[in-house]
């Protein structure tokens, strides 16, 4: 899709962590994948290595699953409704990003029985490594710039082990922007590079990264090419940029994405719509009346 449609390179992290004397939380905290206690923590970034605060969620204890973290954390809904979020292969979530009108891009695994995988299958799982390579980076240069999370957490600091956490891959916007295909002595612009947090709010731009907002057919959903045919016809002397841009503030995917909340039961921000009082009641007297 070269990045237009994707909205979150999603991957998870653990911190070691004192082993609790509580035998209950000694067992929740024991990952299988460090043979130590951990505290696992969701982190996302965009495809220049840029979180955002709630991309960032609470540390969970290390043996819960990428799959159980992904729900309880309800990272998906950081995506645009259409967007496509890239994981890795435990993060099975195909059909909790289905709820969320959210692709979701997963490597191919071998099926039962398959020696090995199809070239196609090949092909798409190095592509989505090099792609996903910009996460486990960010992932690695927090725990190497936290020197904290490089020790072993004590039990009495639990409590705030994950706003420590979250100022620290919230720091990384102050790096600069990681971008594929760029060379380490390639010339800056002038006045230097700038930061990743710089490009993503601010309109900064950076040697490699191009502008697709002319090219709605590269980032648009159907409705939202459809009302770009619609608005440049109303205003033929803007430019493409400038009619994205009116289509963009529409925000189409939000309002797609409350329809598929309605559809499905729930409320506007995706939770399910509590039972109305008495209706179990109701339902009993009248069949109650019709018997």
């Amino acid at each position: 899709d070269g990045h237009c449609r994707t909205g979150l390179l999603l991957d998870a992290f653990e911190v070691f962590i004192q082993q609790s004397s509580l035998p209950g939380v000694g067992s929740s905290t024991h990952s299988e994948y460090k043979k130590h206690c951990t505290a696992k923590f969701a982190g996302g970034v965009d495809v220049i290595g840029c979180p955002w605060n709630n991309t960032v969620p609470d540390g969970y204890p290390g043996a819960i699953s990428d799959k159980v973290l992904t729900i309880d954390t309800k990272i998906l809904r950081e995506v645009p409704f259409g967007g496509i979020a890239k994981v890795d292969k435990g993060f099975i979530v195909n059909n909790e990003g289905a709820e969320e009108g959210v692709d979701i891009d997963r490597p191919q695994v071998r099926m039962r029985n398959q020696v090995q995988q199809s070239a196609e299958d090949t092909a798409q799982t190095q592509l989505l490594g090099n792609t996903r390579i910009v996460v486990e980076n960010v992932n690695g240069e927090m725990k190497m710039s936290c020197r904290y999370l490089n020790a072993l957490i004590p039990v009495t600091q639990f409590g705030i082990l994950s706003q420590i956490v979250r100022v620290a891959y919230l720091t990384q916007n102050f790096k600069k922007a990681v971008i594929q295909h760029r060379g380490p002595d390639e010339p800056a612009l002038e006045g230097g590079r700038p930061a990743r947090g710089e490009i993503r709010w601010y309109g900064a731009t950076d040697g490699g990264l191009s502008d697709y907002r002319p090219h709605v057919r590269l980032w648009g959903l159907k409705v939202e090419i459809k009302r770009h045919a619609e608005l440049k016809a109303q205003h033929p002397t803007k430019s493409d940029t400038e009619i994205s841009e009116m289509v963009l503030a529409e925000d189409w995917p939000g309002k797609l994405r409350k329809d598929l909340y309605r559809i499905a039961g729930k409320d506007e921000s995706g939770n399910p719509r509590p039972a109305r009082p008495g209706a179990l009641g109701e339902s009993a007297g009248a069949a109650t009346t019709a018997a």
